[in-house]
């Protein structure tokens, strides 16, 4: 689903792919061949959120992880 907030509404090119049950809402832009699949929430708040080209957007993170308790950062 595509709502409209704060007066602004998604950008969905052709060739990207949105389920029926995910929802996008504000100034969200997907670039192309991009997917949100089933389940999958991305919405804009204060300023615009941009999904690059060929990126799948998931639902939610399958697996979580303790953070370590020293400094080191984890990324990805």
């Amino acid at each position: 689903m595509l709502y409209e907030h704060r007066g602004r509404q998604p950008v969905v090119p052709e060739s990207a792919c949105v389920a029926p049950s995910a929802v996008l809402c504000g100034a969200v832009v997907l670039g192309r061949r991009a997917c949100v699949p089933r389940g999958a929430v991305r919405t804009a708040e204060d300023d615009e959120v941009r999904i690059g080209a060929d990126v799948v957007v998931m639902a939610r993170q399958s697996r979580f992880y303790e953070a370590p308790t020293d400094d080191r950062r984890i990324d990805g």
